[in-house]
């Protein structure tokens, strides 16, 4: 009946009239409070005491008396809960979390009494930063934002904020921006290292190329359009490259980061694999804060992921290992030296800024701006935008959201003990070539040092250091045959694929070539062949009628290895170019099925089939 009964002004219940007469929960009323509770159901506008006290209090009084007549109550107690006074007002309505509050209702619509995980003070300190944060924000034409606090063991939902104001019906402020479906930009990027290094792909300084790539007409840039040539994985992941993270997706087989994501608790993945592409992990899908900010607490707890609670009762479940203890270690290591936004300059200021692991997010069109961080106690997660989904320049996730971030796990940090995760046994420490992030052979003369897992990461001895032997007279190359009765040094050479080395040249990073071979000798160097990379053989090529040939042409381009000084393309056995593998060729096209071949100057080929129409 106390669940259900009256108490005016549209308050039904005796807990939530506990709320508004006594800013308390029914549990903790006093026996005076308990009997105006009990009293004004027989006439809630008459026993307000907000507008009648003296009514309030004869209501109040005759409840008494009927206890005291009982033996219910001794007179003592009768007097002192006559004696106590009525709320001349009532407190306002309890507005804490109204998105989460609104969500449950609409999961729970039977239950009459739930109890979130919701921690008061952190919900309110979170709901202050970001309202601090965004008011300046907003002359740069952003709106909105949400953020998410979980503790970083039990996934439990401290605080959920899913808009700067829940009554601001301009800016959609009753949308919950925690819930909502976002492009999430950079933030995947994390998870695809982690699962790279979990199939001995990589190792923190084993090299990535960041050159121009072509996968069957996607070409991936990165955010400042620039590329590095070779970039080490540490080095990629930090400065959030996305043409190294677009390679490293294309060399999954079956089970990549698409899997991953649905097995981890991304349930926003609704179509197959094949729509979202390589373009997945540049943030060519959609995503819920919450459920991404679950994500990155599965990495601060050793690969192990698990459903977030909104429920004190929730029923627990079972933790599910997707990723290995080891790897998920090293990539937190690696997210710790991402440059922060409120770091100082002296170590003496940033000795007592707490740790955090963290990662930024920037959708295409400047629409979505995310920072997701952890740490062993919490995990955060802070989106802004327009719900609209109106871009901005300023939306950066370094720059709108960060700042909200650090705040909030600097905030965080002055209640909870000062600690870091513990390096597995798994994870050991190794000297690795400076240049190629191999393992290191006699030849390599600079090392450094990374975090591995023995059997897990890769063991391949360093490549690109390859000692020669070069005859003193003539500068030439010599080989086992030819050097016999000559006088020799060794000396080390740069060995770079062919794909970086051609890069280089055209970018004039000249690199020390390997001299020619001793012309006298009858023996053909070894080397592979030259890459085609354009024309695609994926590709079908179409002549437009309304455009003139000449401005039709097809990009001629191939990758030799850096001994090699000219090349030769034929098409149809027909010679049509002639020179140095870095200078850019064009051919008009004409219709037809025809073959391309690409040859260097020691005799090797490729070839391939050219279709035109």
């Amino acid at each position: 009946y106390f669940n259900l009964a009256p108490y005016g002004g549209n308050i039904v219940g005796s807990a939530a009239a506990s709320y508004f007469y006594f800013n308390k929960h029914q549990k903790d009323i006093t026996l005076g409070e308990a009997a105006f509770l009990g009293a004004v159901p027989n006439s809630p506008t008459a026993y307000r005491p907000d507008a009648k006290q003296s009514k309030a209090k004869e209501g109040r009084e005759k409840i008494l008396r009927r206890l005291l007549k009982r033996g219910a109550i001794t007179q003592h107690q009768f007097l002192e809960a006559v004696s106590e006074p009525l709320p001349e007002k009532r407190f306002p309505m309890p507005f804490i979390a109204p998105h989460l509050a609104r969500h449950l209702k609409q999961r729970y619509p039977y239950e009459n009494r739930l109890v979130s995980t919701i921690d008061t003070r952190i919900q309110i300190l979170t709901r202050n930063v970001l309202k601090n944060y965004l008011g300046p924000l907003r002359k740069k034409g952003i709106t909105q934002g949400a953020v998410v606090v979980m503790d970083t063991r039990t996934r439990e939902v401290l605080a959920l904020v899913g808009s700067l104001d829940f009554f601001d019906e301009e800016a959609g402020g009753q949308v919950n921006g925690a819930l909502s479906l976002r492009s999430p930009g950079s933030a995947l990027k994390p998870f695809v290292y982690t699962l790279a290094m979990d199939e001995g792909l990589v190792s923190p300084q084993s090299i990535l190329l960041d050159v121009p790539v072509d996968y069957s007409g996607f070409r991936p840039l990165n955010y400042d359009e620039r590329y590095r040539g070779v970039i080490t994985v540490e080095e990629a992941l930090t400065h959030s490259l996305n043409v190294p993270a677009v390679n490293l997706t294309a060399r999954f087989k079956e089970k990549g980061l698409y899997s991953f994501l649905k097995e981890a608790g991304i349930t926003t993945l609704t179509r197959p694999r094949e729509y979202y592409g390589l373009s997945l992990i540049l943030g060519g899908c959609e995503v819920k804060l919450l459920e991404l900010t679950t994500l990155y607490a599965g990495l601060a707890n050793g690969g192990e992921f698990l459903t977030y609670r909104l429920l004190l009762d929730q029923p627990a479940q079972r933790s599910r290992r997707l990723l290995g203890e080891g790897t998920a270690f090293i990539i937190t290591d690696m997210l710790t030296k991402v440059t922060r936004p409120d770091f100082p300059r002296t170590w003496e200021s940033s000795i007592n800024l707490p740790k955090v692991a963290w990662k930024t997010g920037t959708s295409y069109g400047h629409k979505d701006a995310w920072s997701i961080g952890y740490s062993p106690d919490f995990t955060v997660g802070v989106w802004v935008g327009n719900f609209n989904g109106v871009g901005s320049p300023a939306l950066v996730g370094a720059e709108a959201a960060a700042p909200i971030l650090f705040h909030l796990f600097n905030a965080l940090a002055s209640s909870t003990p000062k600690r870091w995760f513990v390096k597995p046994d798994c994870v050991k420490e190794r000297e690795v070539c400076a240049l190629s992030g191999m393992v290191p052979s006699a030849h390599c003369s600079a090392l450094k040092r990374e975090y591995y897992v023995p059997g897990k990461s890769p063991h391949v001895v360093c490549t690109i250091h390859q000692p020669f032997n070069v005859d003193k007279k003539t500068g030439a190359r010599l080989c086992s045959r030819c050097r016999i009765n000559r006088k020799y040094e060794t000396e080390v050479f740069e060995i770079w694929p062919p794909k970086i080395a051609t890069w280089m040249e055209r970018n004039g990073l000249r690199i020390r070539r390997i001299p020619e071979h001793y012309p006298m000798c009858p023996e053909v160097i070894a080397g592979g062949p030259p890459v085609i990379h354009s024309p695609s053989a994926r590709s079908e090529y179409l002549i437009r009628e309304s455009v003139g040939l000449e401005n039709q042409k097809i990009l001629l381009e191939a990758s030799v290895s850096n001994s090699v000084r000219k090349i030769y393309w034929f098409l149809d056995s027909k010679l049509v170019f002639q020179g140095d593998p870095t200078e850019r060729v064009f051919i008009t096209p004409f219709p037809g099925k025809h073959t391309l071949t690409c040859m260097d100057e020691e005799g090797r080929s490729t070839d391939m089939v050219l279709n035109i129409r």
